[in-house]
């Protein structure tokens, strides 16, 4: 299967091409992102990136696995293209509606 890496998408680690209506970054906001350049297959700012990523959930109370964030992103450098852009986010999920959580 050709994998067009210029909208590659994945949900928990598996190939999606949807976000489900009742994502809680979808229709609140509730998540962080980083957007991450690389270049010659490289990120010179990743460790910056993947702190800020992770104080950012930390604050929302969203719960996030750092060695299982280094590994996907490392994964994903190894499948895709050496220059370009990788978009990490990360949201609270489908949950209730409302903004208790």
């Amino acid at each position: 299967m050709k994998v067009d890496y210029s909208s590659l998408c994945t949900i928990n680690g598996e190939m999606e091409t949807k976000v489900p209506i009742m994502d809680r970054g979808l229709a609140y906001g509730h998540g962080v992102f980083e957007t991450i350049r690389i270049s010659a297959g490289y990120s010179s700012l990743f460790d910056l990136h993947i702190s800020r990523l992770i104080n950012g959930a930390k604050i929302l109370g969203i719960p996030i696995d750092k060695t299982s964030i280094e590994t996907y992103f490392y994964d994903l450098i190894k499948l895709s293209p050496s220059e370009g852009i990788i978009k990490i986010i990360i949201t609270a999920g489908s949950g209730q509606r409302g903004y208790a959580y």
